[in-house]
């Protein structure tokens, strides 16, 4: 579902956890928004660290995604 909606690149880092950092730069929509948060409970062998979280006519999410 996130790969459908979001445009995203991901940057490997060598880790033992296979640690991928997420750079997400979209305008924020509500629609977008919710789809994001429903996203993260289809994956719930993975953890989500949200770092930063703005809002400035557009929401930038800069958060890691740990695959276990």
């Amino acid at each position: 579902m996130l790969n459908n909606i979001f445009i995203f690149e991901k940057y490997l880092k060598k880790n033992n956890l296979k640690k991928k950092q997420i750079n997400l730069k979209k305008k924020f929509t509500p629609l977008r928004f919710f789809l994001f948060i429903l996203s993260l409970f289809f994956y719930p062998s993975s953890i989500y660290f949200i770092n930063s979280f703005k809002i400035n006519n557009k929401i930038d999410y800069n958060f890691e995604l740990y695959l276990i």
